[in-house]
């Protein structure tokens, strides 16, 4: 088992366990998703540095992102009813988009090629929220919900 997929199953585990302590232990919740995002960061990079990127690596990276911040978002609506609308809007949102580039990725270049391969000239916003290792996680980790 190659080291990406240590973090990324450490990931998962992180994830699940961020879940369970959701609505009991806010701050252990948020110290466990915390660390579940840090690995989030680091597992891509260890599978690019060894050479030991895999389909499989792929999948279960997004899959976890998908999921996780759909659960995160669907408590944030169950705990502020009022802001409900727009955690639904933001679950639609990132479902979606994330569904459409996956596709467009892999029609228009294969299904070698990497979603986080983005020329400047297909699509400048993606080029800057891929290739700009600082304002990447950036928008993830300064977000935060209305009072």
């Amino acid at each position: 088992m190659t080291l990406a997929i240590l973090l990324g199953y450490s990931r998962v585990i992180l994830a699940l366990a961020s879940l369970y302590y959701m609505p009991l232990h806010p701050r252990t919740c948020s110290f466990l998703y915390s660390v579940s995002a840090l690995l989030d960061a680091l597992d891509g990079k260890a599978a690019r540095a060894y050479e030991q990127s895999t389909r499989f690596g792929a999948v279960l990276d997004m899959v976890t992102d998908r999921c996780t911040t759909s659960c995160l978002l669907v408590f944030l609506a169950s705990a502020f009813p009022r802001w409900s609308i727009i955690y639904q809007i933001l679950i639609s949102l990132d479902l979606s988009s994330h569904y459409m580039h996956m596709y467009a990725t892999l029609s228009m270049a294969g299904s070698g090629a990497s979603h986080k391969n983005v020329s400047e000239a297909r699509n400048w916003i993606l080029n800057l929220y891929y290739s700009n290792n600082v304002g990447y996680p950036r928008p993830c980790i300064s977000w935060r919900a209305p009072d």
